[in-house]
């Protein structure tokens, strides 16, 4: 399979021309390099130079959508948090009139009180 100084250099670091570092990080097998093939041929091998670009585009336009997608989905969401807080200001404004409502009608209600009173003072003296 291998010829005598491949072997060597694959086997052997000082065989090698790889540097150390790595030479370290590689490991002790092939699965890195068995895994950078796969990738490269993850959209098919030997396909005709036209083939070829029309895939490239196709993923390129695929990629596009997707991140079109993503970014629409962001601006959605991203609407809703604004409803969201938009809904809270106004319930905190309905909040804030039903208090100060409440508080014109105990002012009334304590003016009607005191009206009463003064009413049924002036019944007593006449």
């Amino acid at each position: 399979m291998y010829c005598g100084r491949f072997r060597s250099s694959s086997l052997n670091y000082h065989c090698s021309k790889i540097n150390y570092t790595t030479w370290i990080e590689a490991g002790n097998n092939a699965n890195a390099a068995e895994a950078a093939h796969a990738y490269a041929n993850r959209s098919g091998k030997q396909l005709k130079l036209l083939s070829a670009i029309n895939k490239s585009q196709k993923e390129m336009i695929s990629n596009k959508r997707v991140k079109i997608e993503l970014e629409t989905n962001n601006q959605h969401e991203l609407k809703i948090e604004e409803q969201k807080i938009i809904l809270q200001e106004r319930a905190i404004a309905i909040r804030e009139k039903e208090v100060e409502l409440r508080r014109k009608e105990a002012e009334i209600e304590a003016l009607e009180l005191d009206n009463k009173k003064m009413r049924n003072e002036l019944d007593h003296i006449v």
